[in-house]
């Protein structure tokens, strides 16, 4: 059960709960889950903003670093993908023949791990790094239009317009360009 602030110099009590506040805070970038999180109530946290300017300044600290987290994932998805099992029209997970290792004759090889060999496809959002673009350079913001998610992408620069062919080699040199750096 949440607790409210038993009194307004006990700042013992308020260290404690604001840390826990404040560190799940900056995990989860929400402020109701953070407060049930220190077993609090919102009201208390609102006092607290009131009554003291610092702690203001460490919550919007904390949702930064939320912010920052939220910001590296999602360009990791836009840049390196999301990798996604494949599925039949059953529900099976699909297999990918290539890497299936076989015996001698032919059949697969039973001790070979089934996670070996399930289809994965790398899915890139192409809508998701078009809104980050625009929102580090708000300048071109009405330049960028995204028709599809991951498909038929049409970004323009001024008069100038990537077409699908050179938006597929600039995405190839980025896998690359990924691959070497991981590497």
């Amino acid at each position: 059960m949440s607790q409210e602030l038993p009194e307004k110099s006990d700042t013992r009590y308020r260290q404690r709960w604001s840390g826990a506040y404040l560190a799940a805070l900056e995990i989860t970038g929400k402020y109701n889950a953070s407060a049930k999180a220190a077993d609090i109530s919102i009201g208390c946290i609102q006092r607290e903003r009131h009554l003291n300017p610092d702690f203001l300044v460490a919550e919007k600290e904390a949702m930064g670093v939320a912010m920052h987290m939220l910001h590296d994932e999602a360009l990791r998805r836009a840049v390196q993908g999301t990798r996604r099992l494949k599925f039949t029209a059953d529900g099976r997970v699909m297999v990918d023949p290539r890497r299936v290792r076989r015996l001698e004759d032919g059949t697969p090889d039973p001790t070979q791990d089934p996670n070996d060999y399930v289809y994965e496809e790398v899915e890139y959002s192409d809508a998701l790094l078009a809104k980050m673009l625009a929102a580090h350079r708000p300048e071109h913001r009405n330049q960028l239009k995204v028709e599809s998610e991951n498909t038929n992408v049409n970004i323009e620069a001024g008069q100038e317009q990537i077409s699908p062919e050179r938006l597929a080699e600039l995405q190839l040199l980025r896998r690359e360009a990924l691959e070497e750096d991981a590497s």
